[in-house]
């Protein structure tokens, strides 16, 4: 797949990512488990910890695992085999929205969305995801140079 997607219009892929983490999210909020509550507790903390050793890679790691855990949360098997299917794809967008080095505007809080699917709200938890891949691109979507 990331062969396929590598020349893809970030827009594209930005819609594709928040269309389905929404969904996964708000499937999340109805279905989770307390399973699935401990280990999202877990990968939040690990993606802080990483975030906090400046170590991009480890960032990256620790936030699509996350990420990947949610949609696993959604316990839709097929939503979560194509995500698995898109993970080197959305590490490569990842990569490229931190940079080389972790900073505070590239940030983004994921609390709100655990939070959110602990609480049962599943319109809070898709609100939540689906603005993710959208935060980090908005210079890039906005400059003339992209056209958007």
């Amino acid at each position: 797949m990331h062969r396929r997607f590598a020349d893809a219009d970030p827009r594209h892929i930005a819609e594709l990512r928040s269309t389905l983490e929404s969904s996964a999210a708000q499937l999340a909020a109805e279905r989770r488990t307390e399973k699935d509550l401990k280990q999202l507790d877990a990968l939040l903390v690990r993606r802080e910890e990483a975030w906090a050793s400046g170590d991009t890679e480890a960032f990256v790691t620790a936030d699509a695992t996350l990420h990947m855990a949610v949609v696993a949360a959604s316990h839709n098997d097929v939503m979560t085999a194509m995500y698995a299917d898109l993970g080197e794809v959305l590490r490569e967008w990842l990569r490229a929205d931190v940079g080389e080095a972790l900073t505070p505007e590239t940030y983004m809080d994921h609390t709100r969305l655990v939070d959110a699917i602990r609480a049962g709200d599943a319109q809070a938890a898709a609100e939540e995801a689906a603005g993710y891949p959208f935060v980090c691109r908005a210079l890039r979507f906005s400059s003339p140079a992209s056209g958007g």
